[in-house]
């Protein structure tokens, strides 16, 4: 299987692991936002550890894609429900198409940098600090985001939420840190 193949294996599968993360919380009333956060991180690191990115590149292309990403699925959901498809069938076809997009973006993206650089020139994937900082700062945002801005704020579901979406954070640190 080519690199190309493999590339484009990823980020459909992590298109279809978005919308069915998307589609499960919207089945049992939970937030969806800041499993789904991870979920792009995580495909953004991927393909830039592929291409031989620096650390620091991954770092810019985490806090770009979710800025992106949060945009642009906003986007596809009004769209989506322009169109008059019900939030349990919008939402996930929402990030799945913003998904697809960010993971072709991101891959782009990755192979013009490498073209760029010195061809000897190795891509910088000692210093995981600057990743996990970029990590830290986009769900710090997005729990700000959620505590200020959720409708169900006095729900009692909120803190089920919270401690959900953080444990899963805490997996996928660990898992990328080893």
């Amino acid at each position: 299987m080519r690199l190309t193949d493999r590339n484009s294996f990823l980020i459909h599968l992590f298109a279809l692991l978005h919308a069915v993360v998307a589609l499960g919380c919207r089945a049992f009333g939970i937030a969806d936002d800041l499993m789904l956060t991870l979920l792009t991180m995580l495909l953004v690191v991927a393909l830039c550890i592929r291409g031989g990115m620096s650390t620091r590149f991954m770092a810019l292309m985490v806090v770009l894609v979710n800025v992106v990403g949060f945009a642009l699925g906003n986007i596809n959901a009004r769209w989506l429900g322009a169109l008059g498809l019900p939030p349990m069938a919008k939402f996930p076809i929402s990030t799945l198409i913003t998904t697809e997009v960010i993971g072709w973006g991101t891959l782009w993206l990755v192979d013009n940098a490498r073209k760029r650089r010195n061809p000897g020139a190795p891509g910088d994937t000692g210093g995981i600090k600057w990743l996990l900082v970029a990590f830290v700062l986009i769900l710090c945002v997005r729990l700000v985001l959620l505590l200020t801005f959720s409708d169900s704020l006095n729900s009692e579901n909120t803190l089920v939420n919270v401690i959900a979406d953080y444990a899963f954070s805490c997996v996928a640190f660990i898992v990328l840190a080893e």
